[in-house]
This record gives structure tokens, sequence and C-alpha cells, in this order.
């Protein structure tokens, strides 16, 4: 990132300058922090943009910048209506960057992600787990229906449940959101999402719900020692080594219809084809009943073959009772099923993440 609003276009030259200078790889430059969150107009924030853009690029053209890092918004960013009455604050800045011949500039759309708030229970804790890939279908149809072309990659730069500090790290229900997050994300044509934040912080009190928790997914004392790991450590670990295949080589990410519908369903699904040529299918189940799935590949109807690998990440593998001089029991451990036959249909637990891994007949 480089500062935009509150910064010169030489000041972030010669910060990408000094970093190339000792050998850091630089790929994106994200222009400014929570723009909208300033009361920029789009227009002032634009202009500025073009000019930190050609700097930046005097320095390194290969370089791709992008922006403007909306806050975590719910829906569409306004600005106060300029003289065609457009309040769409991205809406406007992507036609400012078009009208002067600049639009090349926009090499991404950038934005934050945090959805609900920190002391949601009960009821509306369950509506917020239930509307979470809905959330993430609607902003980023927004996105695009402002303007940002096709060929813009879409990216998500840092998430989490809560902008009011958050609980759900340590405890199973972030570890649901946090599935359904990350798979929606991909379902919906996200490029890149980022869980923030991954350094350890002590745990603290919201006062007004009186839960303990912090931003990342450990449970750490004052002194910044990491106690235990949390549940949303352990859906971090299934997504990226279980879901996907560790490495960065190429997955394909295929839409996933399911009986239950798009609109709050208690189970979602995403699919993933890997790059070692295994299907993988993330499961989640927000119900507290477990739920039988059958698997099939439209539009041949053809099910997992040969055997099959799954993973689960529920409330029998991890519990945690939000007092922090206590330890999660059970701690967390995936559970791994290698080997199972191929079969119609599938048990998954309840309030959990599973994946199912296996190879589909051609």
């Amino acid at each position: 990132p480089v500062p935009v609003f509150y910064s010169t276009p030489q000041n972030a030259a010669n910060e990408i300058r000094y970093l190339e200078r000792r050998g850091y790889p630089i790929a994106y430059i994200e222009m400014g922090e929570e723009v909208d969150g300033q009361y920029a107009l789009p227009e002032d924030y634009a202009a500025l943009y073009v000019q930190f853009a050609a700097a930046i690029h005097r320095v390194d053209p290969a370089i791709r910048v992008g922006g403007p890092v909306f806050e975590g918004v719910p829906r569409d960013v306004p600005a106060w209506a300029n003289a065609a009455g457009d309040r769409s604050w991205l809406h406007r800045f992507i036609g400012y960057l078009r009208r002067r011949g600049r639009l090349s500039d926009f090499q991404f759309m950038s934005w934050e992600h945090y959805p609900y708030h920190n002391c949601d229970s009960g009821k509306q804790l369950q509506a917020d787990l239930l509307d979470e890939p809905s959330f993430v279908r609607r902003i980023v149809a927004q996105w695009r229906a402002d303007g940002v072309p096709p060929s813009v990659p879409l990216l998500e730069t840092e998430d989490n449940f809560s902008p009011d500090g958050t609980g759900a790290p340590q405890r199973l229900y972030g570890a649901l959101w946090l599935a359904d997050f990350m798979g929606s994300s991909f379902a919906s044509g996200v490029s890149y999402a980022t869980y923030y934040q991954s350094e350890p912080e002590p745990l603290d009190r919201a006062r007004t719900c009186n839960t303990w928790g912090a931003y990342n997914p450990y449970i750490v004392d004052a002194k910044f020692n990491v106690q235990a790991k949390g549940a949303a450590y352990y859906a971090l670990q299934l997504l990226t080594g279980q879901w996907a295949l560790p490495g960065d080589a190429p997955h394909v990410v295929y839409p996933v219809e399911t009986s239950l519908g798009n609109h709050n369903a208690l189970v979602t699904a995403y699919a993933l084809r890997r790059p070692d040529g295994a299907w993988s299918l993330l499961i989640v189940n927000k119900d507290t009943a477990a739920r039988t799935v059958s698997v099939e590949l439209a539009p041949s109807g053809a099910g997992f073959t040969g055997k099959v690998t799954r993973v689960t990440l529920g409330a029998a593998q991890y519990r945690w009772d939000g007092n922090p001089a206590n330890r999660p029991n059970p701690n967390g451990r995936l559970l791994m099923e290698t080997g199972l036959p191929a079969a119609a249909t599938y048990k998954i637990a309840p309030l959990s993440v599973t994946v199912l891994r296996g190879a589909i007949t051609p």
C-alpha cells in the first residue's frame, strides 16, 4: 500500500524504489486506505490516483496499481450527487479515468470485508452466517454494475467477521463464516482474498456483550504468547491444505447448485478442480443437525469414483468456552478419513466445514 490523500506521488515512487533496490518483489500497489472513510470525492481521489500511478510506473512499469480500498461496506458507496445526479462513488471514479484515457491504470479493484457485528448472537448470529454467501455475491455484483471492467480483477485485501473487534476466529462459528466467505468469494469471481489478521494479538473483552476475542486465529495471552490455536486457524488449514492443493498452481472454480437454493441456505458448497486432477468439494453445514448429501457432476450425473477423502472440522473436533483461562477442548485437530469407498451419499456433520475429495468418472 501507499498513502494517497495524505502523501505525494514522489513519496510513493520513493517507497517503491527503496523496496525494489533491496530485493523485495512487488506485484501490486494498493492506492490509499479506506478513501470512502476519509469522505473524499471520487473526482478528487481520481485526480490524485492518476498522478500517483504515473509516478510509480516511472519507477517500475510492470507494477499493477489499483484501489480504492473501500471500507467493509454492505452496499454501493454513496457520494454527493454530481450535476448528472450520479451518486455512485465507484461509477464516478471509473468515469473520470475513462474520460481522460487512463482506465488502463485501473489494474485491480480492492475493498475490505467486515460484514457483521462482534456481539451478534442467537438468531442474529444465525442470520449472519446464513447471509454471508449472498452478501459476497451482492457486493461483487455491485462493483461490476458500477463499471469495473470484466478484465479488472477484484481483490478483497482485508477481511474478518466484524470491524468492531471480534470473537469469531476463536469460536466454531468463525470457522463456518470463514469457509463461506472464502468459498463464495472465489465462486463469485474474486481473484484474491486475505485473512486479516495473522499476527498474534492478545484476547480482549467486549464490554457490551462480555465476550473475549481477537482478530487473529489464536488464543493469545496479555504477553503475546500463543496459548492455543482458534477455530479459524483450523479452517484456514483445511481450506489451504485440503480443499485447495498447497502451492500456486492454477485451480479451476466450478459453480455449485443445491436443492436448498442460494438464499440463506443451511448448507452451502463450493467446488474446485485441483491441479492434481482431483475434484474437491467444500461443504459448510450451518445446521445443528447432520445432513446427507449426494454429489453429481452436471450434466452427466456422475459422482465420485474409487476412493474418497473426507476431512472435517466441527463441534466434535473443536470447542472453546470463551474463558481466556481455558484452552479449547477438543483442540481442533482435523478429522481426516482417507480411502473411503465412493458412495451414493455422504454424511456431513452438524455445524461443520467438510471437504470431500476424489476422482469423478470422466
